[in-house]
């Protein structure tokens, strides 16, 4: 029985130390404040979506926002960066896909 706990926390521990991993990942890790392009693509497309489906009267109300599209633009955009957990960056990104929306209407 012994032998059998011993094994089994000597494997949880291999296992353990192995996802801890070294630097041999083939991603480069991301600067300080810059955000991965897959979440800067999902922020850009959500954020045109919804900026192309909706009024600014609705989005502005959503949002809490004065009815002008830099400032409901700029509100969708950090929303759906902080949906994606996003850096700073991801917010214009944001506002330019919600801009962008709002012009294919």
């Amino acid at each position: 029985m012994r032998v059998l706990l011993f094994l089994s926390a000597v494997l949880a521990t291999a296992v353990l130390a192995a996802g801890c991993g070294g630097g041999d990942s083939d991603e480069p890790a991301l600067p300080a404040g810059t955000t991965a392009d897959n979440i800067r693509t999902a922020v850009y497309e959500r954020s045109l979506s919804e900026c192309a489906s909706y009024s600014l009267d609705r989005l502005s109300g959503k949002y809490r926002v004065a009815k002008q599209w830099p400032a409901v633009a700029t509100a969708v955009g950090r929303q759906w960066t902080k949906f994606f957990s996003g850096g700073s960056d991801a917010v214009a990104v944001g506002r330019d896909g919600c801009l962008q929306g709002k012009s294919m209407k």
